[in-house]
């Protein structure tokens, strides 16, 4: 049987660890040939992810890049334009920050680390991507990673560059629609990786595990989310299934926005 997304080629940033990597083994499943890229600290990682995918039948080979270069991603996809893209490659905070909400004393150093990474790293893939689509007469899809986040303005400038990658989103699908090329955003909810434990860890009066179950408690279905449930609505995404949709924002969230996202 032939995979949703036979024959198309995946390109995948932030592909080593969590969401994206997901990612890459759910569109390699379902036939795609994967590109994961990441830092290079993180080949070992990436590397690990591409072996699974190829021992269980699939095709994926990983790429180190930091998205924040332009010209980054045009590199990678110079011989042969990516069908579908996914932009995971993103940051919570500065790794000297110690109120993740905090922005009147915030440096303009943390600032610019996470806007550089979480919107300035997906609107260059966005577009690269999307030239490249462009001159080889290739239309594709492109899923940005966004966050309830950019719903609650409680993540300081997390939510700002997470309410931003949702508006790039939108704009670049217009401007990119009269070419056949689809794009839309995942913004997940809290998801139990690498991530989520680090600002657990920044968080730090209530350990860990503490923050973990508090925001599990505010989940209406009563979890965290898994990086596979991301990525298995970024694969609707990037199928023909969603052939009509472009320029919306969907929510694996487990229904934390309906309780309007408390912090």
């Amino acid at each position: 049987m032939r995979g949703r997304l036979a024959g198309r080629r995946a390109l995948v940033t932030g592909g080593a660890s969590g969401i994206g990597a997901a990612c890459c083994s759910l569109m390699a499943a379902e036939g795609a040939e994967v590109v994961a890229v990441d830092l290079p600290e993180s080949r070992a990682a990436g590397e690990a992810v591409c072996a699974r995918i190829v021992d269980e039948g699939g095709t994926a080979s990983f790429v180190a890049a930091d998205v924040r270069r332009p010209g980054a991603v045009a590199e990678i996809v110079a011989d042969g334009a990516a069908d579908a893209v996914v932009t995971s490659a993103g940051v919570s905070h500065h790794p000297d920050q110690s109120d993740l909400g905090d922005l009147l004393d915030l440096s303009v150093e943390a600032w610019r680390f996470v806007l550089d990474v979480n919107l300035t790293g997906t609107f260059l893939t966005c577009v690269e991507a999307a030239r490249a689509m462009i001159d080889a007469g290739r239309p594709g899809t492109i899923v940005t990673v966004a966050s309830v986040a950019a719903r609650i303005p409680t993540a300081g400038v997390y939510s700002v560059s997470k309410a931003a990658v949702a508006m790039l989103t939108r704009s670049l699908a217009l401007q990119v629609a009269p070419f056949g090329i689809r794009v839309n955003s995942v913004g997940p909810g809290y998801v139990a990786t690498a991530m989520l434990e680090g600002v657990a860890q920044v968080r730090g009066s209530k350990g860990t595990d503490g923050w973990l179950g508090i925001w599990e408690e505010r989940v209406p279905l009563g979890r965290l989310g898994t990086p596979e449930d991301v990525a298995r609505v970024v694969l609707f995404l990037s199928s023909e299934e969603s052939d009509y949709l472009t320029g919306s924002v969907l929510y694996p969230d487990g229904g934390y926005l309906l309780r309007g996202g408390t912090r």
